[in-house]
């Protein structure tokens, strides 16, 4: 690598921490990051093997996200920092280093001119922009993925390096499990349109059992083994396409909706760049991996991410094949510009629905007796538990199930009056079950009851009164007197 090379990428890594620090403290964290943050709360005051959210055992995710942001969380907090920033700085820590990945994958297949230009787009999109400023598992998955594919590429080389492409394959399982079997997709696909004899060397057939060894332990390692069930059945058969055309063109919709929106300046050359590839049967089978991504993201654009760094080099490839000249580069900045741009717009005028969840929260916070009830709002577990301390006051959440009519003014009051006859106590079954949901805990009767959008009218007819309301109708209510 060049000295101008070396300056030149410096320069870029550089700039791609920088545009992503903007974004992390825009929003509070809101539905999955307030969970996964609650992990890493717990995962800091108690390491396990197996992820526990409010003592449960779940399977959501693997351990090995959790304990890669706990340390740094743990830092970043005691320090100062802003708590969503001190979440999410490892996502953008972990962004810019994927730029370089996909540079060192693109120049050892495609050249310099291409790398340049595929991870310049890539550092630049509004989707990995987007997903590098959330605590999402998505940022190390794609780490994992892509130095998987490196080490693959470099097996060609030397064989012994596919086991540490396996290694980084196991890895990629213990951090978002069974979207981490796109590598050997991948591995596969690539040696046999370059070096079928590679794909019957013991290095490489090994380095898939590396990756299979993983997913076996982490199976073993559940005492809940319905939990881990419930995530394989549900979570992963979610992803595939519908057979029922209708509602697989809804799917499609949800899906491409939110992706088109961070990255409608780039799509026209994802789209010029794969056909000018259409030749090369490893890209597209790369790009093909985006039908789980349609799918089954709906509404979830990080769900693209596996596959932004072979759309980003289909688009440099547009830009690069036959040299990289000063139109080229104009063009490339100004598309990077555009869509950083429009994210920060998107990002910061969309309302998430957490800021009234975040502010409760903390309201909330060193108060006992406390019951978070309502629509789903894990934002106000939270910031709750977070700013309570280590230990913490307890609370107990209610989360409503399938059929439950949260309109219904009686609905609140047999929630509060009743807390302890709700359905079913475990986490796992509120996604997968639909069950209605309330933690466990040791509350006859409740101070406070935090509610998002949901009629209190009811609870207001029987002792409480509201005492503070917040944002995205996220409500207060204090007990008064008995009911």
């Amino acid at each position: 690598m060049q000295h101008e090379e070396r300056l030149w990428l410096i320069a870029l890594l550089l700039l791609t921490i920088l545009v992503r620090l903007p974004f992390l403290g825009l929003q509070a964290l809101v539905l999955d990051e307030a969970l996964y943050a609650g992990i890493i709360d717990e995962t800091i005051a108690h390491p396990q093997a197996i992820p526990h959210y409010l003592g449960q055992e779940v399977a959501w995710r693997p351990p090995l996200f959790f304990f890669a942001y706990a340390p740094f969380a743990d830092a970043l907090l005691k320090s100062g920092l802003q708590t969503e920033v001190a979440y999410r700085l490892p996502s953008a820590i972990l962004g810019t280093i994927n730029v370089l990945l996909v540079y060192l994958f693109a120049r050892r297949l495609w050249g310099r001119d291409v790398a340049f230009a595929a991870s310049a787009l890539f550092s630049g999109s509004g989707l990995v922009i987007y997903v590098n400023s959330t605590v999402l598992a998505d940022t190390l998955l794609l780490t994992f993925i892509m130095l998987a594919m490196n080490f693959y590429v470099l097996g060609q080389q030397e064989r012994r390096l596919f086991l540490a492409a396996g290694v980084f394959a196991a890895c990629a399982f213990l951090v978002k499990t069974v979207v981490a079997l796109i590598i050997p997709v991948l591995a596969v696909s690539y040696f046999a349109t370059r070096e079928r004899g590679a794909l019957l060397d013991k290095y490489f057939i090994a380095s898939f059992f590396i990756l299979a060894l993983a997913a076996g332990g982490y199976f073993l390692a559940f005492e809940d083994r319905q939990a881990i069930v419930d995530e394989y059945l549900h979570n992963a058969t979610d992803k595939l396409p519908s057979a029922d055309a209708g509602g697989a063109l809804e799917r499609l919709m949800r899906s491409a909706i939110p992706f088109v929106a961070l990255s409608f300046y780039m799509v026209g050359f994802y789209v010029s760049g794969a056909w000018q590839l259409r030749g090369d049967y490893f890209v597209l089978a790369w790009l093909a991996m985006g039908i789980f991504a349609l799918f089954g993201g709906q509404w979830m654009p990080w769900y693209f991410m596996p596959i932004a760094p072979m759309l980003s080099v289909c688009a440099g490839h547009l830009f690069a094949k036959g040299g990289l000249n000063v139109l080229g580069k104009a063009v490339i900045a100004a598309c990077i510009v555009a869509m950083v741009g429009s994210t920060y717009w998107v990002m910061s005028s969309l309302d998430f629905g957490a800021n009234g969840e975040r502010d409760a929260g903390i309201y909330l916070a060193g108060k006992e007796n406390v019951l978070v009830a309502g629509s789903y709002s894990p934002s106000v577990v939270f910031y709750k538990n977070h700013f309570d301390g280590k230990g913490g006051r307890g609370l107990c959440w209610s989360i409503p199930g399938e059929g439950s009519n949260i309109t219904n003014p009686e609905y609140m009051v047999r929630v509060a009056q009743d807390y302890a006859g709700l359905n079913s106590t475990k986490l796992t079954d509120i996604f997968w079950r639909k069950a209605e949901f309330g933690l466990p805990c040791s509350f006859a009767s409740f101070k406070y009851i935090s509610v998002k959008r949901a009629d209190v009218s009811g609870l207001l007819e029987n002792g409480y009164i509201a005492e503070k309301e917040f944002e995205n109708n996220v409500t207060v209510l204090r007990r008064i007197q008995a009911a």
